[in-house]
């Protein structure tokens, strides 16, 4: 944060840590700064709408999900990101339907479902039991082949840094970008 106090991606995961804490405001702050630094991204509008939800402003959280659901319908919108927000929204089946969504398009995200701590309101659910049953059955390769797909991913220059799109190459924002292979092979426990 020394380096670079306006880089997004810290104020992505303030934002996450935060909320995750409580600290409804400070959460909702700094989702607003990942928008200013990703204007419209779906990351930073995913952020923004979960924060405002969780800190009971579903009015707000509920416009930016109807903006990313009509953007649905043109362009990619990770549906595991819709998700989240229903899930802050106390929208458990609409939640448990887009995660369902997210399984059947291999969304990587998924290799975080059993412990993300968004979707703590549905670990009861036998629907999300299911689909975490459903997951770990989900080979490596399933996810590798929608690595594979990233290598032509479109890129663009920001503040002097090359900023990969690997998981929405369909759109030209700026996503959450994260060095795949070492991920995955962490994740899987490879070297």
């Amino acid at each position: 944060m020394k380096l670079d106090p306006a880089y997004y991606r810290i104020h992505f995961w303030l934002g996450r840590v935060y909320a995750q804490k409580g600290m409804r405001q400070q959460a909702v702050d700094e989702s607003e700064r990942v928008l200013k630094a990703t204007p419209d991204s779906t990351l930073g509008l995913t952020e923004l709408a979960y924060t405002l939800a969780a800190a009971g402003r579903t009015a707000g959280a509920r416009t930016i999900l109807r903006t990313l659901e009509e953007r649905s319908r043109s362009s990619w919108v990770p549906a595991y990101n819709l998700a989240i927000i229903h899930v802050a929204l106390k929208e458990n089946d609409e939640a448990l339907w887009y995660l369902q969504k997210a399984y059947d398009e291999q969304d990587w995200a998924l290799l975080v479902l059993a412990v993300e701590p968004r979707l703590d309101p549905l670990r009861s659910d036998p629907r999300f039991l299911e689909l975490c049953r459903k997951n770990r059955n989900f080979s490596a390769e399933s996810f590798a082949h929608r690595f594979d797909q990233l290598s032509t991913s479109p890129r663009r220059e920001i503040r002097g840094q090359t900023e990969r799109f690997p998981f929405f190459s369909a759109s030209p924002e700026i996503e959450e970008t994260v060095n795949v292979p070492s991920v995955l092979g962490f994740l899987l426990g490879s070297d």
